[in-house]
């Protein structure tokens, strides 16, 4: 269950990119999240009275486990009653451990945010009314507020 999934870590990660130095802990996590998901199947497999149920609840699983990992994109507006569920995703904590996989001994310099921030030729109205420009300004304060560099 972990071997496709370190085979396509090890693949992927070099061709986009991803910091070499923390390869050891993004496939890890990779193969962590293959085993966990093989376990989630295996379990509604072994819940499920009969094929056709458990054939119907899986993929129930699995939908449920990608929109409430979902944190803060398409799928971020979640009933009041779900989102204490959220922390059992396995989407989740697999972006979150590969994200601070990715992210780990990385510093960044917030001195020059305005002037790495675009400011012409982005098209406006994006998330929530607000430009473009200004909703990525704000992420990358938020990104340097939380590294404690500003």
């Amino acid at each position: 269950d972990a071997f496709f999934p370190i085979l396509f870590g090890s693949i992927v990660g070099p061709l986009s990119g991803l910091n070499p130095k923390t390869r050891i802990p993004f496939l890890g996590t990779l193969a962590l999240q293959g085993v966990s998901a093989s376990a989630v199947g295996m379990s509604v497999g072994a819940l499920a009275p009969n094929t056709e149920t458990a054939l119907a609840i899986g993929p129930v699983v699995m939908v449920l486990s990608i929109m409430l990992g979902d944190s803060g994109g398409m799928f971020a507006e979640v009933p009041l009653f779900l989102r204490p569920a959220a922390k059992y995703s396995l989407i989740k904590w697999g972006f979150d451990g590969c994200s601070s996989a990715e992210f780990t001994g990385l510093r960044f310099h917030c001195d020059d945010l305005d002037e790495m921030m675009p400011s012409k030729g982005k098209p406006k109205g994006g998330v929530l009314g607000r430009g473009r420009s200004s909703y990525q300004k704000e992420i990358a304060d938020a990104v340097c507020l939380r590294t404690g560099k500003q």
